[in-house]
């Protein structure tokens, strides 16, 4: 399988909120998150660019 990859766009962070389906993994994404995870929180993550 070869695997892509390509710049993040706003209409992904709906679908990499709903990634975690518990609180436990949440913690291992971001672990100062509560969960569920929300685009307001999401938006607390450091940008690396």
């Amino acid at each position: 399988m070869i695997l892509q990859h390509r710049p993040v766009k706003a209409d992904d962070f709906k679908i990499i909120c709903s990634f975690p389906l518990n609180a436990q993994e949440l913690f291992y994404m971001f672990p100062k998150a509560q969960y569920p995870l929300t685009e307001a929180q999401r938006k607390r993550l450091p940008n690396p660019s």
